[in-house]
């Protein structure tokens, strides 16, 4: 396993029992961290100088790309794979061309969506698709976006992220909604302009105002949270929202138990949409309701019922309508959409059935069963 950057939550249960993070090796992104790695492409020139002759054959561009990626080459290994699955886009046009360094092994691209908000899009994506046998990416809309950018359609699968269901035993057990008659919101997500939390917040004074008792939780931090507590105390919300920063995983499954509806006010940028959003599906595990923007891939990301929750982005009236109704719901409605949100998710993210499908894509065998249906 090769990565430009840490694991991040190294508590997180697979990491920690896999060892991820120390069995991963980290390569250069940039030509300043070159230098850092100096001692180690020393003793990859011992061990192979063929290899690294090979590596700066494979590298192109301009001198100083060549020598990052005659770098990158180096640290990766000599002997030649059956399969490189490179993760995201970004990754694959920073990377050596594996093509050139392995011409004989079999190239899988998993495209995740756009850029990041707020990051240029790369200039040769054109030659990240051509170097790839196959691109997988995790809904109808991303491939779409893969099929504008010009990835050829016969190589691009849908085949979503998807998630240990032991990992979500609490959404098995019985919960309470609203036990203290306020509807209990949540949101997970970094606290940047793109995932519209100013209209989040606009939309709990107008939730508040219509008679509905709303308290909210938002878990992340980012470069507007200054901002956004600010935004806080100016609208009076002191009492009705909580700020957490950054939490390991486990704590954020066990903020779920104690909310009622996960919600994400996305925007969309002119690099960037939500694509599956992860958070959702692992919201309905936990059996919440989730009150989305209708953009980028959320539309077939989320339970059918889960539809009427949807709102136009960058509109705090609609968001708070919808907000509205989840607080009209009463307890057995919220109960019987949960269960219906769990199910969702255990039939179309199951781990163990996409994970196969992710490998088969990846070593070219049929993919005639891979088709995941669209919602609706």
């Amino acid at each position: 396993m090769f990565a430009f950057g840490s694991w991040g939550d190294a508590g997180h249960p697979p990491i920690a029992e896999y060892g991820l993070d120390e069995r991963t090796t980290y390569l250069p992104a940039g030509p300043t961290a070159v230098w850092r790695a100096v001692g180690r492409v020393a003793g990859a020139i011992w061990r192979s100088p063929s290899h690294f002759a090979a590596a700066a054959a494979a590298a192109n561009g301009w001198p100083r790309r060549r020598l990052l990626r005659t770098v990158q080459g180096a640290l990766l290994p000599a002997q030649e794979p059956d399969v490189c699955l490179v993760h995201n886009l970004m990754t694959a046009t920073s990377l050596i061309s594996l093509r050139r360094l392995y011409p004989g092994a079999r190239i899988a691209l998993y495209y995740h969506g756009g850029e990041t908000a707020g990051t240029a899009a790369p200039a040769d994506v054109r030659a990240a698709f051509a170097d790839a046998d196959i691109v997988c990416t995790n809904t109808h809309y991303s491939r779409q976006s893969l099929l504008a950018r010009g990835c050829p359609a016969e190589k691009v699968r849908v085949i979503p992220l998807g998630y240990d269901l032991s990992e979500f035993k609490h959404g098995e057990m019985r919960r309470r909604y609203r036990p203290d008659g306020a509807l209990r919101l949540i949101t997970v997500s970094r606290l940047s302009t793109e995932k519209g939390l100013t209209h989040l917040l606009d939309a709990l004074v107008l939730a508040g105002a219509a008679g509905a008792p709303v308290v909210c939780t938002i878990v992340g931090d980012g470069p507007e949270r200054a901002a956004l507590e600010h935004r806080v105390t100016e609208l009076g919300l002191r009492r009705h929202v909580r700020f957490t920063g950054v939490m390991p995983r486990n704590r954020v499954l066990a903020e779920f138990d104690r909310a009622d509806a996960l919600v994400l006010p996305s925007v969309p940028t002119a690099t960037w949409e939500e694509n599956q959003a992860c958070v959702l599906q692992e919201a309905m595990l936990s059996r919440l309701m989730v009150i989305t923007t209708r953009t980028g891939g959320v539309p077939e990301s989320i339970a059918p019922a889960m539809d009427a929750f949807a709102a136009p982005p960058s509109d705090p009236v609609a968001l708070a309508d919808r907000i509205c109704r989840v607080a009209r719901l009463k307890e057995p409605e919220l109960e019987a959409l949960g269960r219906a949100n769990r199910a969702y998710c255990e039939s179309r993210y199951d781990i163990r059935v996409l994970n196969p499908r992710l490998l088969s894509a990846a070593l070219g065998r049929s993919m005639t069963h891979d088709r995941t249906p669209r919602q609706g």
